[in-house]
This record gives structure tokens, sequence and C-alpha cells, in this order.
């Protein structure tokens, strides 16, 4: 590659280049080869398909972190136990926080009284359109 570029032998040129195509095309036919045997020999193709165009991309991460967590001298690798050990660790930092239980009546802070908010009555159509007339309009768009 230096000499190909420090040097004037027009012959030696010529042949760097024809090397350089013929090495180009080989790793592409390679790479065409490996990818079409990835894809015959997968079970779902569309998915092999789509997996190696995005590796030609470039948009798959190509490391894969596993996690190991030791615990209790055991190390531990397995997804579905890691997570049910986490699980159970939260749940016991939870319940061990002595947190006292709260009643409805002590959440109330706004001083108004819900005793009357035990019963519901029915609205009829009227009543309804007739609240929707009174709410403002906004110029915004989507959900308010």
């Amino acid at each position: 590659h230096q000499l190909a570029k420090t040097s004037n032998d027009a012959n030696f040129l010529n042949y760097v280049k024809k090397y350089k195509n013929v090495f180009k095309s080989v790793v592409k036919m390679a790479k065409r080869m490996a990818n079409d045997q990835f894809i015959c020999n997968s079970s779902n193709k569309s998915k092999a398909t789509w997996l190696v165009v995005k590796k030609e991309i470039g948009s798959i991460p190509k490391n894969n972190n596993k996690i190991n967590l030791v615990v209790s001298g055991t190390e531990i690798s397995n997804p579905q136990k890691l997570s049910e050990i986490f699980n159970l660790h939260y749940i016991n930092i939870v319940s061990g926080l002595n947190i006292p239980k709260t009643s409805s009546v002590a959440c109330n802070r706004t001083g108004v009284s819900l005793a009357g908010l035990k019963t519901f009555d029915l609205a009829t159509a009227g009543e309804v359109e007739n609240i929707i007339g009174k709410l403002k309009n906004s110029f915004s768009c989507g959900w308010d």
C-alpha cells in the first residue's frame, strides 16, 4: 500500500489497482455467501434478512453484555433468576422500612368533607350537553 503511493512505475500501480479490485470482489462475495448461508439456515427467514441488513448498516450493537451476579457465594447468570433476586431484594427493602399505614381520612388534606361523595346520581344527556357547552374553548391541538 505504501509502495503504491510512492512508486511511479505504471505496471506496478496497475497491478496494485487490479489486486485491490480482486480483493474487494472476493470480500464482497464472501460476505454474500456468509449472509446467504445465515439466512438459509435460520428458521425465520424475514427476521434473519433484517438482521443481515441491520448488521451491514451497522445498527446492531456488537457487544452482548451478560450480567453475572454473586449471591451468597453462588454466581448466577440466568436472567430469570436474576430478575427474581432483584424483585425479592426490593420487596424486602420496602417491607423493612416500617412505613406507617395511612387511612383514606388521613389523605384528605383539603378539609372538604368526603361524606357526600359516597353516592352518585345518573346525569341526563341534557345535563352533560349543558356542562360541555359551559367549557372554555382552547386553540391547542390534541387532548387537553
